[in-house]
């Protein structure tokens, strides 16, 4: 069984720079976070930004110098918000707490098995479903004849 790693039609690096710099750009659900990584091309760096405004002149500056996002802060639709990596790595997960209220909801007669099965897929099928999203807003996987052309 080969496995392949996932990739896109749209390089990730891309539309994060680009969602950076044109707020239009920007699906409607999707909101930037607080931090960011800019890379220039070559060897001139890595600036990391945390707990700014990525809408600020200062980071369109960078942009506008021709400094990348390889690393982005995200929320999805309030519910999830994440670090994506150039190399599509969703890290820092964090369920919104209206998520965590709602799975709270469920009728568990105390029984933590039930509680954990619950709590598990509430947040299974929203993760799957914001991939999936994700995975549009870059254009949907890339074909492994354009993965191998590109080789």
């Amino acid at each position: 069984l080969k496995v392949t790693p996932l990739a896109t039609q749209t390089l990730p690096m891309r539309a994060m720079t680009q969602w950076l710099a044109e707020e239009d750009s920007r699906p409607a659900t999707l909101q930037l976070g607080d931090q960011v990584e800019l890379k220039a091309k070559g060897d001139d760096g890595v600036l990391r930004a945390r707990q700014v405004d990525l809408d600020s002149d200062e980071i369109q500056q960078l942009l506008a110098a021709g400094r990348q996002a390889s690393r982005l802060a995200l929320e999805i639709e309030g519910r999830l918000s994440f670090v994506l990596h150039d190399d599509l790595a969703l890290k820092s997960l964090r369920f919104s707490d209206a998520l965590i209220d709602e799975a709270n909801e469920t009728e568990d007669d105390g029984d933590a098995v039930v509680r954990l099965e619950a709590d598990f897929m509430l947040m299974t099928q929203t993760l799957a479903e914001e991939i999936e999203q994700l995975i549009g807003w870059l254009d949907g996987e890339a074909s492994t004849a354009s993965l191998q052309g590109n080789a």
